[in-house]
């Protein structure tokens, strides 16, 4: 990376051309996700992310932690929630390791996504009624009754007069 001066009289960096392979890759994964094709902004992402094939190097940790926040921005669009949390940890976990700068806004991006996430999830989870107690019957957002089986028991009894 070098200071260049621009033709405009401005200066500007001069990036390493891998560098600007990955930027260009970056911008593409936002732009697949502005267009609302976040399955293949997952898609790029993964596939950069996982690398480990013979003759190809990993991606540098920065990117590392980059592609794991569009991937958990994503996911989190598309209401992939845990998904969308373990992304957005595991990109912190990266930003926290090893980029310690300060401040570090990729970082502090990812902390808010993640509060966000953990906020729907708990309004998920989060009880809306009051059941009687000791009937067992909970109410759940966004969630089905996961029956304990004895509901079937009791439709079979039915059908059968046993």
């Amino acid at each position: 990376m070098s200071l260049v001066r621009n033709s405009d009289g401005s200066f500007g960096i001069d990036f390493p051309n891998d560098t600007k392979i990955y930027l260009n890759l970056v911008y593409s994964t936002w732009e697949l996700m502005e267009e609302g094709k976040n399955d293949d902004a997952i898609s790029l992402a993964a596939a950069l992310l996982n690398t480990d094939q013979p003759g190809w190097d990993p991606i540098p940790i920065y990117f590392q932690g980059y592609f794991r926040m569009l991937k958990g921005m994503a996911h989190a669009s598309m209401g992939q929630l845990s998904l969308a949390r373990d992304e957005f940890q595991a990109s912190l976990q990266i930003w926290e390791t090893h980029d310690k700068r300060e401040p570090n806004d990729l970082a502090n991006t990812t902390k808010h996504e993640l509060q966000k996430v953990e906020a729907r999830i708990e309004k998920e989870l989060k009880p809306t009624g009051e059941a009687s107690e000791g009937d067992g019957k909970h109410k759940f957002e966004g969630m089905t009754k996961v029956g304990t089986g004895q509901e079937q028991q009791d439709d079979h009894s039915e059908q059968t007069g046993n």
